[in-house]
């Protein structure tokens, strides 16, 4: 082939290739990848920002589930989880309920639940509107039950719930229920950036009830460790084997401490409130355990000690261990730079014979 010649073809094929490309757009037209707008993810130092606001208060005012935010209940098995999310409740219709109050008259919540047979469930919802005294008919409190629905339609059916009571407080008794596996990472990620998108948008409180394992006392797998870094505040129900004693403690929270919650459980479900008496025994018991083999302690290997017998959080058991010096109960002592902590012994008095 000669110079021209392959010129010639050089040219045909260049030509051919152009037709060939030209016929591969006409079928498949050229997507253009969308660039993000990064204009809504700026933040305004100028705008005037929202006061934040709070579902609850207990105690003098102390504030609980901010708007706008998940929050996490954690416990063992029957140790009364759902009961914290009835007190609730209770304290929305009622107006006032074993110290907690809403912070309006006119607040909306949606209950729903992924666990429970819907005989049990009616019996709950039932004793609700008993405890706070009004009808079934208030038209505040909506009930949705999931368990039947298939795994991957039930987030898309609470959505469609939130989307039509527009509720202020949301309780979702069983977040696990909501994933396929709740110790697949990225599910579970994606689930609990979905429940704060849901809470943002609706300005809603979403409290979520979550397991614990047996053996750490964590929240079970990969779903409750990502939402427990991820909630405005984070709460644990502590409740002794057979006892009808129950706390639900504040472990952490973004925002201020609350108190602990204490109730006791009555028949059918109901809530009663505690017997002060009996929840200082049950304190004192806790500290007499530890101090059986030192007198004293320093405030680290205190709650320390503590939080390896309860199980509970670091901040709960400084808070724990506050209240025992507030009731009688610890010494606190100053030593130098140091502060020391000894159990207060109890005196008895005998009648005599």
């Amino acid at each position: 082939m000669d110079m021209l010649d392959l010129e010639s073809f050089e040219q045909l094929d260049r030509t051919a290739q152009k037709t060939t490309e030209a016929e591969e757009a006409k079928n498949y037209p050229v997507v253009k990848r969308l660039e993000p707008d990064l204009n809504e993810y700026w933040l305004d130092l100028d705008k005037e920002s929202e006061p934040l606001e709070f579902l609850f208060t207990v105690g003098e005012g102390n504030q609980l589930l901010a708007r706008g935010n998940v929050q996490t209940i954690t416990g063992r098995e029957k140790t009364g989880k759902s009961a914290y999310g009835l007190l609730l409740m209770v304290a929305l219709l009622k107006g006032e309920y074993l110290g907690v109050k809403p912070a309006r008259p006119d607040m909306r919540a949606l209950w729903v639940d992924t666990e429970q047979d819907e005989r049990t469930l009616r019996e709950k919802a039932l004793k609700v509107w008993e405890m706070a005294g009004v009808p079934r008919q208030d038209g505040r409190v909506y009930i949705l039950t999931l368990k039947k629905a298939e795994i991957a339609k039930r987030l898309e059916l609470m959505l469609l719930a939130i989307e039509e009571v527009k509720p202020d407080f949301v309780f979702l008794d069983g977040v696990a229920d909501l994933c396929l596996n709740f110790n697949d990472n990225q599910e579970c990620a994606e689930l609990v950036n979905r429940l704060i998108q849901l809470a943002e948008k609706h300005n809603c409180a979403i409290l979520c009830v979550n397991h614990v394992t047996r053996n750490s006392g964590e929240s079970r797998g990969h779903l409750g460790a990502i939402l427990q870094q991820k909630s405005s505040e984070v709460y644990k129900m502590e409740r002794s084997k057979r006892s009808p004693e129950a706390t639900v403690v504040q472990e952490s929270s973004r925002f201020a401490d609350v108190p602990d919650i204490r109730f006791r459980f009555g028949e059918g479900f109901s809530l009663l409130p505690p017997d002060e008496g009996k929840s200082m025994d049950v304190q004192r018991a806790n500290f007499e355990k530890l101090f059986e083999s030192t007198s004293t302690y320093c405030y680290t290997a205190l709650y320390e000690a503590y939080q390896k017998q309860t199980g509970l959080g670091k901040e709960a058991a400084k808070k724990h261990i506050a209240m025992a010096a507030e009731a009688g109960i610890l010494r606190k002592q100053r030593e130098g730079r140091n502060t020391r902590y000894s159990l207060i012994q109890t005196e008895h008095n005998y009648d005599e014979i």
